[in-house]
């Protein structure tokens, strides 16, 4: 789980490219609007760091004007296909390979950040595009805010991200079978509007139990992979050693608090799991 970054220092820009795609009678529709979608490019920029979602108000529109500033989305036009690429090609690599409001599955969609329903005029604006999985951007629909008004998701350009650890797991075992529980704990004062977004965000994308489902599979996968290590037969201090370097190396990759790496380092604190071989 780490930020993205912003692609485009103009994201006007790329809407004009989009724009200027369109054949009649979106074309029109289009520039007669483009001074309030220019203007409402400014607003949404001017409330970031944080984004502040209860800040913009939806630019009014007749049924025709919002039409157009769909279609703009959805219309596959060559403008359109290659604003996707650069966003995408603009990431890191570790960041473009995976959907960074889970970290489960890879992102082969675009979030609409501020729901395109509701926001037609930000249908194609970079900063309101963040790639992602199909599960996160079902789930999170057309949902903003909560019923107090305060967000429900991390904007994944413009929330920083704390580089400290707020992920944590419990592994209990009973009668050798191991169970799990996540959660989140702020140890490290991380502020408190920005732990308050992170576990909105947990909470209303079902990520704690979604990496409760996938234990087994990196246990099971741990379980084996020690048991083929010849090195690491009957040497707890080996077995240690080896899942403490498998949590480090997918920390350096994924971020301090990507649960797989989470899974790793608690089985490597746990002589309950090190001793059963």
């Amino acid at each position: 789980m780490l930020n993205l970054k912003k692609y485009s220092l103009n994201d006007y820009k790329e809407f004009e490219l989009i724009r200027d795609s369109k054949n009649e009678p979106f074309y029109s529709k289009l520039v007669s609007l483009s001074a309030s979608i220019n203007s409402q490019f400014t607003a949404y920029i001017s409330n970031t760091r944080p984004f502040a979602a209860h800040n913009l108000t939806a630019l009014t529109v007749d049924t025709s004007q919002k039409s157009a500033l769909l279609v703009c989305y959805s219309s596959k036009t060559k403008a359109l296909v290659l604003l996707k690429k650069n966003i995408r090609d603009f990431q890191e690599e570790n960041t473009r390979a995976m959907c960074q409001s889970c970290g489960l599955d890879s992102a082969p969609t675009f979030d609409h950040y501020l729901p395109q329903s509701l926001f037609p005029e930000f249908a194609v604006m970079p900063a309101n595009l963040v790639p992602s999985c199909g599960t996160c951007n079902t789930i999170k629909d057309n949902g903003v805010l909560d019923e107090n008004g305060n967000r429900k998701f991390i904007h994944y350009y413009f929330d920083n991200l704390p580089d400290t650890q707020f992920l944590h797991l419990d592994l209990i075992y009973r009668n050798e079978v191991p169970t799990v529980s996540f959660k989140l704990l702020n140890n490290t004062s991380i502020n408190p509007d920005l732990f308050d977004l992170i576990k909105n965000h947990f909470t209303h994308l079902n990520l704690l139990n979604r990496y409760k489902e996938k234990f087994p599979n990196i246990h099971s996968r741990a379980v084996s992979r020690i048991k083929n290590a010849r090195t690491l037969k009957r040497n707890p201090r080996s077995i240690k050693r080896f899942l403490e370097d498998e949590a480090i190396s997918i920390k350096q990759i994924n971020g301090i608090n990507f649960w797989e790496a989470i899974i790793y380092d608690e089985l490597s604190k746990s002589s309950q799991f090190i001793n059963q071989f």
